[in-house]
């Protein structure tokens, strides 16, 4: 009896940790790639793109996903090694690197603000009212939260 209540504990510990370290397969709150698009499919539709816009929108979104990959990947890259650096107690090279992850980040919302006017450039002037419309709502119920 005592042997088959320790391999029922075990089996289900061990159940439990495999469902713990499962990937996540669900977006969740995350905005990475395949999350949040402040550009993407839904404000398409809810401002109603021509198949024109749709087009120059999808064509903007491929270009930018190709320009920024290479600084993405440099920040990916300087950050573990600033984690790295961290670990190891190199303040020196900590120190460092942290002034260049700050510059590759302003260089990236640089990159995504020169963006963001590319792609409201596409919009008409009653495309932009409703955009701007959408964006004072949606302060407005964060600032109920």
């Amino acid at each position: 009896m005592m042997k088959k209540t320790i391999t029922a504990v075990a089996v289900f510990a061990l159940s439990a940790s495999i469902a713990v370290a499962a990937p996540h397969e669900g977006k969740g709150r995350r905005h990475g790639r395949g999350g949040h698009r402040a550009f993407g499919p839904a404000i398409e539709q809810k401002l109603n793109f021509t198949d024109a816009q749709k087009a120059q929108a999808k064509e903007l979104r491929a270009r930018f996903r190709a320009e920024n990959e290479p600084l993405h990947t440099q920040i990916q890259q300087t950050a573990a090694d600033l984690k790295a650096a961290r670990a190891s107690n190199d303040s020196a090279r900590a120190d460092e690197l942290e002034g260049s992850l700050k510059s590759l980040r302003e260089q990236m919302r640089a990159r995504r603000t020169q963006q963001r006017e590319q792609f409201l450039s596409l919009l008409t002037a009653e495309q932009r009212t409703q955009l701007d419309a959408m964006k004072t709502e949606r302060q407005a119920r964060r600032q109920r939260q």
